[in-house]
């Protein structure tokens, strides 16, 4: 959750392909979802109900299209099953403008079109953290919460690839309690209910 007046830094490690701002190309999840689907969907989240009593209430105050920033992060590393030593391949998504990490199945895809910035209809927003945030916090999250509950005799983990992409969604401005936040309603195949599941489809 973010709160607003938050001044957002950018990193410019992953630069889209191109040349001049106006022939930039960026790398895009469809959009499945209309603006007005997307916010509905969001607003029924926040507001969920308990015993049909919805114990804080979310007011949208103001709403814009967006490009939310976003990499896959793939590692690979060693481990010893039984007595054979495999090599294996895991992956993180990572939140750039709200800097989280999700673990992604590299078994799943993440369809991305090529679009030029002229064609885009929305900000494509800066990131949220620094590179070295995100490369310590994704390092972390497969180490800590991940790898471990698997394998006890990772060896040799590093990072081989990193992919830059962009979500679209509304930015949305809501109200609770006099507050205001900033949330955001995806537009993509991969916005979802339920945000406490591993995984792309699921999880972002």
């Amino acid at each position: 959750m973010k709160r607003l007046g938050k001044e957002f830094q950018s990193s410019q490690v992953i630069k889209p392909s191109g040349g001049s701002p106006e022939k930039k190309i960026f790398s895009i999840t469809p959009q499945i979802l209309s603006e007005e689907e997307a916010i509905e969907a969001k607003e029924k989240l926040l507001n969920t109900k308990i015993l049909g009593f919805s114990p804080v209430h979310y007011t949208t105050r103001s709403v814009k299209k967006v490009y939310v920033p976003f990499e896959l992060i793939t590692y690979s590393y060693n481990v010893k099953i039984l007595s054979s030593n495999q090599n294996k391949q895991t992956g993180i998504v990572y939140n750039v403008r709200e800097n989280h990490a999700f673990h992604f199945d590299l078994n799943e895809k993440i369809d991305r079109e090529k679009i030029a910035s002229v064609a885009l209809n929305g900000e494509i927003l800066k990131d949220g953290c620094k590179d070295k945030e995100i490369l310590e916090n994704s390092m972390r999250v497969l180490q800590q919460k991940i790898l471990r509950r698997v394998h006890r005799n990772v060896k040799d983990l590093k990072m081989i690839r990193r992919e830059r992409f962009y979500r679209p969604a509304c930015e949305m401005v809501v109200e609770c309690r006099g507050k205001e936040f900033i949330k955001y309603a995806y537009m993509d195949a991969y916005a979802s209910s339920n945000e406490h599941v591993s995984g792309l489809k699921t999880r972002l």
